[in-house]
């Protein structure tokens, strides 16, 4: 039986880059929620930012696994964090610094809610300006690592896919930290013990269910480790094939919004006993 279903967003719930989720998909999750199945977001992008992909309905993703692993939330409060530790994060600034057009921000701990506020290193006013319109939240241009202790670490890198895999396969070596895709030309910079696996062990043991009463909907190398625990790994159609691998179950692209299909069909077997069509 399923009881919590999951979704990532860039290339997978949204229906193309920086798309909100549309009305099908709202209506859809509302309609999973009412029966009793919940929801939530797996991401490697940053709570602040969800309103822009749910608008008001902030329950679409109250609950759900952050910044690719890093933070949990449960009903809207946080319940866990890791931290991105300085010394090896300078360590990428200054090889970043080797690649035109490359930056990196953070997000510096501030208070308990600590969202929006995400500071440059290395970073010019024109570098944050971009950061700024690149990533629709305000970037704030520094050249220290602040001084708190940093829940988040985003970095850019240029050009088209080849290249930035290039940027990234020369930086990988070089650092004791992981740079897993957040969206797009964003890498998320993070400890190697912390995906979106291990995220999910510490929501399931807030929730009390096993993995096996867990869906989660994915498209990338960044949803691999999650998929790879769940009971019902599902991946779109436009999925890299890695990804389409590892699913159980398969639903149609994202641009012709297939979870929100999929959703469609859960909701109506579990109100006729039936059995969604993507699950046959």
């Amino acid at each position: 039986m399923i009881k919590l279903v999951l979704s990532d967003i860039d290339d997978t719930l949204s229906i193309e880059r920086d798309a909100p989720a549309t009305p099908r998909a709202l209506a859809a999750i509302k309609a999973l929620q009412e029966t009793g199945i919940g929801f939530g977001v797996s991401t490697g992008r940053v709570p602040a930012v969800m309103p822009r992909f749910f608008g008001e309905a902030s329950e679409c993703w109250q609950t759900g696994i952050y910044t690719n692993g890093k933070q949990v939330l449960l009903n809207g409060e946080k319940i866990y964090e890791t931290h991105v530790p300085k010394e090896p994060l300078m360590h990428v600034v200054e090889l970043i610094d080797q690649i035109p057009g490359a930056f990196l921000f953070v997000n510096p701990l501030v208070d308990d809610s600590n969202q929006g506020r995400f500071v440059g290193v290395h970073m010019d006013e024109a570098t944050a300006q971009r950061a700024s319109d690149l990533t629709h939240v305000t970037v704030k241009p520094n050249w220290d690592m602040p001084p708190q202790i940093l829940t988040g670490c985003l970095m850019y890198l240029p050009g088209e896919p080849e290249e930035y895999a290039r940027h990234r396969a020369w930086l990988e070596p070089q650092t004791e930290l992981a740079i897993r895709p957040a969206h797009f030309n964003f890498f998320d910079v993070l400890p190697k013990d912390a995906n979106k696996a291990t995220g999910l062990k510490v929501l399931l043991e807030h929730v009390g269910i096993s993995p096996d009463e867990v869906m989660v909907f994915g498209d990338s190398e960044n949803d691999l480790e999650i998929m790879r625990e769940v009971g019902h790994p599902v991946a779109v159609a436009n999925a890299t094939p890695e990804c389409a691998a590892v699913a159980r179950w398969h639903v149609g692209p994202c641009h012709e919004d297939g979870v929100a299909a999929a959703l469609e069909q859960l909701v109506e077997a579990v109100r006729t006993g039936g059995t969604p069509a993507f699950m046959r």
